[in-house]
């Protein structure tokens, strides 16, 4: 079973969880929410690596490009070193 499996088998319980921690303690919901957005994050990091300079069209001028710099600008805030390495890697 892979990951990404392995967190849709879980994603029912992690809503009522969810549900719970929301209205019982916010603490732990913020915590929670922090980790779920996490663990979503670094799937879409995964699955987009190696295809960030695909996000590019071809002799596209640099107005054409704004869209692009500011998705991964957004990326590159939520990433790790390493993650932000690969990035820069990968657009240069």
């Amino acid at each position: 079973m892979t990951n990404a499996e392995r967190f849709d088998a879980r994603l029912p319980v992690l809503c009522l969880v969810y549900l719970i921690l929301q209205n019982l303690i916010p603490d732990i919901f913020a915590l929670f929410c922090y980790t779920i957005r996490n663990e979503l994050y670094h799937r879409l990091f995964n699955q987009l690596q190696t295809h960030f300079s695909a996000l590019f069209m071809p002799k596209a001028t640099m107005a054409e490009d704004v869209h692009v710099w500011r998705f991964l600008a957004a990326m590159a805030v939520g990433a790790t070193v390493d993650q932000q390495h690969v990035l820069v890697t990968e657009v240069r």
